[in-house]
This record gives structure tokens, C-alpha cells and sequence, in this order.
């Protein structure tokens, strides 16, 4: 499994991801929003408009964690 830390070192280092509009953050910096919810939640329709208009937003990345890493695995490691 991928650690918090893990993906946003890799989002900061993605020159794609800079947002060259908002002077405020620093080049490559990222929101990254964990959507921590069931599939039946997750992948409705109203939850997909939402993550689809998020990520219209150059700097903000989504990650939908599976329905495993909710039942399985302590909170504090994702």
C-alpha cells in the first residue's frame, strides 16, 4: 500500500501538476483529498460529479481508498 507521504512526494515532483495561476503555493505543490468511503458511496453518482468537478482543479488530486483499506486497515495507516 502506498503511504500518504508517498504519493504527495510524488505529486510534488510532477512538473505537470505546478499550477502556475496561484503565486500562493509553490510550484508542484498539491491538495491531496482521500475519499474514505463504502464503493456503494464512492462510485454513486452524485460522489462521482463531486470528485469529477474537484478534479478540474490543477492542483488538487483526488484518492478513493477501496472498500479493503476501510474494512482491513487501521485508520492511522492510510
Amino acid at each position: 500500500m502506498i503511504s500518504e507521504k508517498a504519493m504527495t512526494d510524488n505529486i510534488e515532483k510532477d512538473p505537470e501538476h505546478a499550477d502556475s495561476e496561484d503565486e500562493s503555493l509553490a510550484p508542484g505543490k498539491q491538495v491531496l483529498v482521500g475519499i474514505c468511503a463504502m464503493a456503494k458511496k464512492s462510485q454513486s453518482k452524485p460522489m462521482k460529479e463531486i470528485l469529477t468537478r474537484l478534479e478540474e482543479f490543477e492542483y488538487i488530486k483526488t484518492v478513493v481508498f477501496p472498500e479493503e483499506v476501510i474494512l482491513n486497515v487501521s485508520p492511522k495507516e492510510y
